[in-house]
């Protein structure tokens, strides 16, 4: 299977879900190795042709980016011998990125809930994607009701990330205002296979009234080691 995907069998086992579609009525599927796809066909209702087949727990890549090539596909007989053999460029890719979960209300705590206060803002989120090779960069938009504080806009860095589980937390110079646009960005902040909650923690100065509209936005992109990133997630709260 493509390094990008996941096989995951349940129960924590090596023995995957899987269903005969087309000649075949029985069939077994499980996890040899890391990720490779073992398919064992015990009763078929054809000696040859269009064989299909389904196997549930595979784990799309986390990004939009394509998936590198499946490897050769061997078919062989139950005593090991060879009997055909395939391999070409069928490759795996997603066309939405996935959404971000637990940005609302209870998530974004401030240390001072005074108007116009000078204050610690904590934002609470779960990548709901996360990628098994490599880091993801995130950005951040801030409603136009905030502005950032004074450290905020540090030259140096103005935010850290962090993370449960004993994960180190991001440094300040991770963390860089966009000049001219109402948005921060963490250079390859969210560890690669990180799956836990995400904290950003910044400094902000709080609205004048609470008639604002527009809400804080979020999205993570991985970022592959060519240097081209690819969106993950992506989630707008109020």
């Amino acid at each position: 299977m493509p390094s990008e995907l996941t096989l995951e069998a349940p129960n924590g086992g090596n023995l995957l879900n899987c269903a005969g579609i087309t000649g075949i009525t029985l069939l077994t599927c499980k996890i040899d190795d890391v990720n490779k796809l073992h398919v064992t066909l015990t009763e078929i209702t054809q000696e040859n042709g269009l064989f299909k087949l389904s196997v549930e727990n595979i784990r799309n890549g986390a990004s939009l980016r394509r998936s590198s090539p499946f490897a050769e596909w061997f078919h062989t007989t139950s005593f090991g011998a060879n009997v055909a053999k395939f391999s070409g460029v069928t490759t795996v890719i997603n066309d939405y990125s996935s959404d971000l979960q637990g940005l609302g209300e209870s998530s974004i705590v401030m240390g001072d809930y005074m108007y116009e206060a000078e204050t610690d803002y904590k934002i609470t989120f779960t990548p709901y994607s996360h990628s098994k090779l490599w880091p993801a960069s995130l950005q951040f938009s801030y409603p136009s009701s905030v502005s950032p504080a004074a450290d905020a806009l540090d030259a140096a860095g103005g935010c850290t990330l962090t993370f449960e589980d004993g994960v180190a937390p991001t440094t300040r110079a991770q963390c860089k205002k966009i000049p001219n646009a109402r948005l921060f960005r963490v250079e390859s902040g969210i560890p690669a296979n990180y799956k836990g909650k995400v904290t950003i923690n910044i400094k902000m100065i709080n609205p004048v009234d609470n008639w604002g509209e527009i809400g804080i936005k979020i999205k993570t992109y991985e970022v592959f080691s060519d240097g081209i990133e690819y969106m993950v997630d992506q989630i707008e709260g109020n």
